[in-house]
């Protein structure tokens, strides 16, 4: 909304900005870690939602695109101890089938003991020690019609994609 607003504003200091290219801007743009499907079968998606409010964009998202899907859903995520896990939290570990806690790579990283107490929602949470022992223990865990969001911090979902990236 920003970019789109900022090229109105050009176009209307005497820049030449069409319609059309507007649009075509905003329709390729791409915001790594913002619902990025990083593979198929099982489905590896990476979201950097952490506030309330972005989890509730992702929540929804997840709902339309990943859970009607056939398979389950198996949930990676982390957050900072700073954040509102508290209310982030259950409110993903409520639509997935599988938790796992994952420590985020930051000093300011939320224990996986915490996330995991958060989750309780879920009846089957499970805890990593790292970031790649997470995605490991869900890539296992995933049968190919399964979905796997990696979610919270983007200080996680910033080094799963490094990771995945380099074993996929």
């Amino acid at each position: 909304a920003t970019a789109v607003e900022a090229a109105l504003v050009l176009r209307a200091r005497g820049f030449d900005l069409p319609d059309e290219a507007i649009e075509k801007g905003v329709r390729e743009t791409k915001f790594p870690g913002r619902f990025e499907v990083l593979r198929r079968d099982p489905v590896v998606v990476l979201d950097g939602g952490h506030n309330p409010d972005g989890v509730r964009v992702l929540r929804k998202a997840a709902l339309q695109h990943l859970r009607t899907r056939p398979g389950r859903l198996i949930l990676v995520m982390g957050m900072l101890a700073d954040k509102d896990f508290k209310q982030a939290t259950p409110m993903m570990a409520a639509i997935a089938d599988v938790f796992i806690a994952a420590p985020p790579a930051s000093p300011r990283a939320l224990t996986t003991a915490d996330i995991a107490k958060a989750a309780e929602i879920c009846t089957d949470v499970r805890e990593a020690l790292s970031i790649p022992q997470a995605i490991d223990m869900a890539l296992t865990e995933a049968k190919p019609a399964d979905s796997i969001l990696i979610c919270g911090s983007l200080y996680l979902v910033g080094a799963a994609r490094t990771y995945i990236r380099g074993i996929i």
